[in-house]
C-alpha cells in the first residue's frame, strides 16, 4: 500500500474550484488512476451547507450559501481555517462511520502535539475541548464527508487562527448549546496554519496509510504482538498494550501546563527565515511549547534517521515500524539548516535504527561531524539511542567530539520494562557511564507521571550521578495520543523545584526541572552552565 499524498493547495483557494478538483480527482480515484489523496488549503470567505442543513440555521441578513453534496450541516470556512479533503478509498466492508473516527484520530492527534487535550463527544462528530465551569462545550473542528463507489471526499476544518466571529451569523454544524474555538483561542497564543499543516499530515498518513484492513496481510515489526486491535502505525495492528491504553480516555491537564507565548525578536526572525527557506525542525514539527524560549536563545533541535523507528517506548510519539534506507545526505542538510538559522547551539535526536549493522551510529557521528565543519561556533548535542550497548559503535559518536553526548534514561527501575521493553535500565547507564569515560559531558531525562513515586525518582537521579552523568532534564509526561500510556499522576511546579534541589546536591553540573521542561529545553544554556561551573 502506497503511502497517503498530501498536496497544498495554498491560500484564498475558491471553493467551487477546490470542489471541482475534488471531483476530478475522486473519479480517477474510484478507477483507479490515483492513489489515496488529501488536498489542504484555506479558502476564501464561504458558507457551505450539508444536506442536513436546516432553513433556520443559514444567515439571517441572506450572505451567500453553497449548498454542497456531503453530509453534515452548515459551516464556514475561510482564512486561518485549515480545510482538508481526503480523496481515500475506504477498506472492504465500507464503514463509513468508522472513516468518519479516522479523521477525528488524525485531528486528535494534532491537537495532542500542540498541548491541547480535545476529545469526542458522543452523538457528535468532529473534535471538541469539553465544557468546563465558565465554558460549555466548543467545536475546534467539523467534519462532512460523501462517499461515492467506496470512495471518500470532503472532509474537515481545523481551526486554526481564524476570525470566530464568522460563526455568529449561523447555526454552525446546527448547535444551539456548543461552541465553535480555535486552536489559537485555546492555548493562548498565535497558532497558524502554516504550524500546523505538517502536523496535520502527519496524523493523516499514520491513520490513512496504516490502515487496519489494508493491513491485514502487511509484515509487522519483528516485535510486534499479533493481537487483535484498531488502526496503528506502519500497518500493523494495535498492540494489546496500545488497546488497554486507548480505554483510558486523553487526560485533562492542570493548569500548570501551559506554556505561554513570549515572541521576542529572535524568534521572530527565525521563524520567517524557516518559513522563508521551507526549513523543518523538531520544535516546529513536534509543537513544543518551549520553541519561543529555545529560538530566542538561537537554538533548535533535529531528528534524523527517518521518521520510523525499530523499537516501541509507551511515551513516545514517533511511529514503530520498518524504517525507509538511510539517507547519507541527510548529514549535510542538517548542518546546511543549522547555517541558515545562525544557530548557537544545535541539539541532534534521532530514531533507533536495529536494522542497520551499524545501527545508525555512522548517521550520529556524521551530523555532528557535518555542524562542526560547517559551523565552527555552534555548539551541538548528540541524542542518542543505546547502539545494544556495542561499545564500537558509541565510539564513532565520541570520537565526532559533540559538547555534549546525551542518552535518556527517562523512567525508574521498576516500570522500565513497560515504558521502554526494547532498552534495559542497567544498559542505558553503562551508556552514560561509556561517554564520560570519553572525556565527554554527559546528559540525560527523566519524565514523571508514568507510575514512579517520589523515591524512585530520587534513586534513578543518584545512579545517573553514579554513573557520570553531568547534565539531567526532569520533565512532566504529555500523553501523545489515546494509544500510549496514560498520564498516571500530574506533577506539580513545587515537586520539579524539590527535585532540581535533589539534583544538584547530587553533584549535578546543571539541572533544568519543570511541567514543560524537555530533555533539549535551553540545552545550550545548560551546557554553558556546566562549563562555567567545571572552569571556576
Amino acid at each position: 500500500m502506497t503511502a497517503l499524498r498530501c498536496a497544498w493547495l495554498g491560500r484564498d483557494v475558491d471553493y467551487d474550484a477546490a470542489w471541482q478538483r475534488q471531483r476530478t480527482l475522486h473519479a480517477q480515484r474510484v478507477a483507479d488512476e490515483i492513489g489515496d489523496t488529501v488536498l489542504l488549503l484555506e479558502h476564501t470567505p464561504v458558507y457551505t451547507a450539508g444536506r442536513r442543513t436546516e432553513p433556520w440555521e443559514r444567515p439571517v441578513d441572506g450572505t451567500p450559501v453553497i449548498d454542497v453534496d456531503r453530509g453534515g450541516r452548515i459551516t464556514w470556512h475561510g482564512p486561518g481555517q485549515l480545510t482538508g479533503y481526503p480523496i481515500v478509498r475506504l477498506p472492504d466492508p465500507m464503514d463509513v462511520v468508522a472513516h468518519v473516527r479516522r479523521l477525528e484520530d488524525a485531528l486528535l492527534g494534532v491537537c495532542a502535539k500542540l498541548g491541547l487535550a480535545a476529545t469526542r463527544i458522543d452523538g457528535r462528530s468532529g473534535v471538541w475541548l469539553p465544557a468546563d465551569e465558565q465554558r460549555p462545550a466548543r467545536k475546534i473542528a467539523a467534519i462532512g464527508v460523501r462517499v461515492s463507489r467506496g470512495v471518500a471526499m470532503h472532509g474537515f476544518a481545523l481551526n486554526c487562527d481564524c476570525d470566530l466571529a464568522a460563526f455568529g451569523r449561523i447555526v454552525p454544524c446546527g448547535l444551539t448549546d456548543a461552541g465553535v474555538t480555535s486552536l489559537s483561542a485555546e492555548l493562548g497564543r498565535d497558532v497558524t496554519v502554516d504550524e500546523v499543516r505538517p502536523l496535520v499530515e502527519a496524523e493523516l498518513r499514520r491513520v490513512f496509510t496504516n490502515d487496519l484492513s489494508a493491513a491485514a496481510g502487511a509484515i509487522a515489526p519483528a516485535n510486534a504482538d499479533k493481537s487483535e486491535g484498531t488502526a496503528a502505525p506502519y500497518q500493523r495492528k494495535l498492540l494489546r498494550l496500545e488497546v488497554r491504553n486507548a480505554a483510558t480516555p486523553i487526560e485533562r491537564k492542570p493548569a500548570w501546563i501551559k506554556a505561554r507565548a513570549r515572541m521576542g525578536p529572535e524568534f521572530t526572525e527565525l521563524k520567517q527565515l524557516v518559513r522563508r527557506e521551507g526549513l523543518h525542525t523538531v520544535c516546529e514539527e513536534a509543537g513544543c511549547p518551549n520553541i519561543f524560549e529555545c529560538w530566542e536563545d538561537r537554538e533548535a533541535t533535529f531528528l534524523i534517521g527517518g521518521d520510523a523507528c525499530t523499537r516501541r517506548c509507551d511515551f513516545c510519539q514517533i511511529d514503530t515500524g520498518r524504517p525507509a534506507p538511510i539517507d547519507r545526505d541527510e548529514p549535510r542538510r542538517v548542518a546546511e539548516s543549522v547555517q541558515a538559522m545562525g544557530l548557537r547551539y544545535a541539539t541532534v535526536t534521532g530514531v533507533t535504527r536495529d536494522d542497520l549493522e551499524d545501527e545508525g551510529a555512522w548517521l550520529y557521528a556524521e551530523t555532528v561531524r557535518a555542524i562542526h565543519e560547517l559551523n565552527p561556533g555552534t555548539g551541538v548535542e548528540i541524542l542518542t539511542p543505546d547502539f545494544s550497548g556495542r561499545a564500537e559503535l558509541l565510539q564513532q559518536v565520541f570520537d565526532a567530539r559533540p559538547e555534549v553526548f546525551a542518552h535518556n534514561v527517562e523512567t525508574v527501575p521498576r516500570i522500565f520494562k513497560r515504558i521502554r521493553p526494547a532498552f534495559r535500565y542497567e544498559r542505558s547507564l553503562e551508556v552514560i557511564t561509556a561517554g564520560r569515560a570519553a572525556g565527554l559531558i554527559t546528559k540525560s531525562n527523566l519524565i514523571l507521571g508514568l507510575g514512579e513515586t517520589r523515591d524512585e525518582v530520587e534513586a534513578a537521579l543518584a545512579d545517573l550521578r553514579s554513573a557520570g552523568c553531568d547534565l539531567v532534564t526532569i520533565t512532566q509526561y504529555l500523553r501523545p495520543s489515546p494509544r500510549h500510556h496514560p498520564v498516571e499522576r500530574w506533577v506539580p511546579p513545587e515537586e520539579f523545584d524539590e527535585l532540581a534541589a535533589v539534583a544538584e546536591r547530587l553533584g549535578f553540573a546543571g539541572v533544568m526541572s519543570g511541567p514543560l521542561v524537555r530533555s533539549s529545553y535551553r540545552a545550550g544554556r545548560l551546557y554553558r552552565q556546566a562549563t562555567q561551573l567545571t572552569a571556576s
